[in-house]
């Protein structure tokens, strides 16, 4: 999905080709989608187009569950696992 997305930045901006790498990378996902908003509203007057907003907040449903990571709890007890967010190490 992020791939998708770095691409329809790189159309959305014009960046081409040679250098889609160089711009795209500079993005984590939660930078690339608050970009996409930010060129959609350029492009779209005012407004960030919906479609796309939602999309945006779909995926960041997704990456809230896809970075949660699952690590030893510290317990004595080798099957104990304690779930962690990304959130809740910074």
């Amino acid at each position: 999905m992020e791939y998708t997305l770095r691409h329809h930045f790189a159309e959305i901006a014009r960046v081409g080709d040679e250098y889609f790498d160089i711009v795209t990378s500079a993005f984590d996902f939660a930078k690339l989608c608050s970009a996409l908003l930010a060129l959609s509203v350029k492009g779209k007057g005012s407004r960030a187009d919906p479609a796309l907003k939602d999309l945006i907040s779909e995926c960041h449903d997704v990456n809230a569950v896809a970075s949660t990571s699952f690590t030893g709890s510290g317990s004595s007890d080798p099957g104990t696992t304690a779930r962690s967010t990304r959130r809740a190490i910074r």
